[in-house]
């Protein structure tokens, strides 16, 4: 993360880049905003079904 630039990783390779600003509304009036650590499960479609298994996090040295 640098400034509002975002960029997500796997494995070395880029996946997924945006500007927090230009590519994403507010949620609500709270104006919350992404910060280093942040983990996101998500869907797009608000009718979606989605499962999750094994998911495991720890911190990288």
């Amino acid at each position: 993360m640098q400034g509002d630039n975002i960029t997500v990783k796997i494995n070395g390779k880029v996946v997924n880049e945006f500007n927090e600003k230009t590519d994403r509304g507010e949620i609500g009036d709270s104006g919350k905003r992404l910060s280093h650590g942040t983990i996101a499960l998500q869907a797009h479609d608000p009718k979606s079904l989605i499962y999750y298994k094994d998911i495991m996090i720890k911190p990288l040295p």
